[in-house]
C-alpha cells in the first residue's frame, strides 16, 4: 500500500506508526520504505526490536484512520517539497557520491541496467546537462526514451504532470527534468517514479553542484576552510544557490561578486573581487542569465566583463 505514495509521505507514515507503537527510536534514517513485505530502513536506538509489531500494523487489511489523517495533514502542510530535499543527503552520503564519481572517472566499470527505462524531459535549452545525463544513461545501458518538448503534447496544452504521468504509465522507471518553473517538482509529488532534476527555473541545479563538488574535492581533498568566490548573475543562478548551500554545509566559506542588480539577499556576503582575489582557492564564473531578465541589465557587456 505504501508504494502508492511518494517517499516523503512513506517516511512520515513510518515515523507516525513508530510513535503510535510507543517505540523510542530517537532517529529514523529513511532509506527506501516498505518493499516486498520487509522494512528497508535503519532505526537508531532500539535495533528494530519492535519490527514484528510494525509489520503487523503495516499489513492490516485497511489503512488505519490515524495514518490516513496524518498523510492528508502532511500533504496539505507540505508547501515546498524542496524544504525536505535540502537535507535528503547527509554529508557522508555526499562524500560517498563524490568518491563513486571519481572511481567512474578513473575507469571503474558500471553496472548495466538494461531493465530500466528513462526519459529526459528538457523544457529549456541545454547542451552540457542534457547530454551528460544521456552519456551516463547509455554507459549504464539504460533504455533512453526520446522526448522532445517541441513536438510533444505540451504544445497542445498538456500539463507537466500529465506528461510525466503518461510516461510513468508507459513504463518509464525514472525521469530527468529541466523546467523553467521554480520548484516544478512540487506538482509531481504523487508520481511513483523518481525525478532527477536537471535544474528548475532560478531555483536549484543539484547535478551541476555535485560535479563542482567532485572537481574541488579532486583538487583539494577537503572542503573545510576553502575560500570560494562565485561571480556573475547570482540572483538568477541555480548553480550559485546549490553550490552555496552545499559548500557552506561542508565547511567552505562562500562569497559572491556581482553588480547590485544581480545580488540575492538570501545568500551570502558580496565582496570586491580585487580585494579578496589573493585569498581565493576557487573562483566560479557564471554566465549572465539573459533569458530570465525582464529588462536590460543596466550596464554594457564591456563594463560587466571588466568588473565582474
Amino acid at each position: 500500500r505504501m508504494r502508492g505514495f511518494d517517499p516523503i509521505t512513506q517516511a512520515i507514515w513510518l515515523n507516525k506508526i513508530l510513535n503510535e507503537l510507543g517505540s523510542d527510536y530517537g532517529l529514523m534514517k529513511y532509506r527506501s520504505g516498505y518493499e516486498q513485505g520487509k522494512l528497508e530502513g535503519a532505526w537508531v536506538g532500539n535495533q528494530l526490536k519492535d519490527a514484528d509489531k510494525i509489520r503487523q500494523e503495516l499489513n492490516k487489511p485497511v489503512i488505519p484512520q490515524f495514518v490516513a489523517d496524518w498523510i492528508e495533514e502532511a500533504r496539505k502542510s507540505r508547501k515546498d517539497v524542496a524544504d525536505f530535499f535540502d537535507f535528503d543527503l547527509t554529508n557522508e552520503e555526499v562524500y560517498q557520491l563524490i568518491e563513486r564519481a571519481l572511481e567512474l572517472k578513473n575507469g571503474k566499470q558500471v553496472e548495466p541496467r538494461e531493465d530500466l527505462y528513462v526519459a529526459n524531459l528538457f523544457f529549456e535549452n541545454s547542451t552540457r546537462t542534457k547530454h551528460s545525463f544521456e552519456v551516463a544513461e547509455h554507459k549504464h545501458r539504460l533504455n533512453v526514451i526520446n522526448f522532445e518538448a517541441s513536438t510533444s503534447s505540451v504544445n497542445k496544452g498538456e500539463t507537466l504532470y500529465d506528461t510525466c504521468k503518461t510516461l510513468e504509465m508507459l513504463g518509464c522507471n525514472m525521469l530527468v527534468i529541466r523546467h523553467g518553473q521554480d520548484a516544478y517538482y512540487n506538482e509531481l509529488t504523487t508520481l511513483n517514479i523518481p525525478i532527477l532534476s536537471g535544474g528548475d527555473g532560478s531555483g536549484e541545479h543539484p547535478s551541476q553542484c555535485l560535479l563542482d563538488l567532485m572537481t574541488m574535492y579532486e583538487k583539494f581533498g577537503t572542503f573545510e576552510n576553502l575560500n570560494v568566490i562565485i561571480a556573475g548573475d547570482i540572483k538568477n543562478s541555480r548553480v550559485a544557490r546549490s553550490n552555496y548551500n552545499m559548500l557552506t554545509r561542508l565547511g567552505a566559506r562562500v562569497r559572491f561578486v556581482c553588480p547590485d542588480i544581480f545580488k540575492d539577499e538570501t545568500l551570502g556576503e558580496v565582496v570586491d573581487f580585487d580585494k579578496v582575489v589573493g585569498e581565493v582557492d576557487v573562483c566560479m564564473l557564471l554566465r549572465v542569465q539573459h533569458e530570465r531578465h525582464d529588462s536590460k541589465m543596466g550596464l554594457s557587456k564591456d563594463e560587466y566583463h571588466n568588473n565582474f
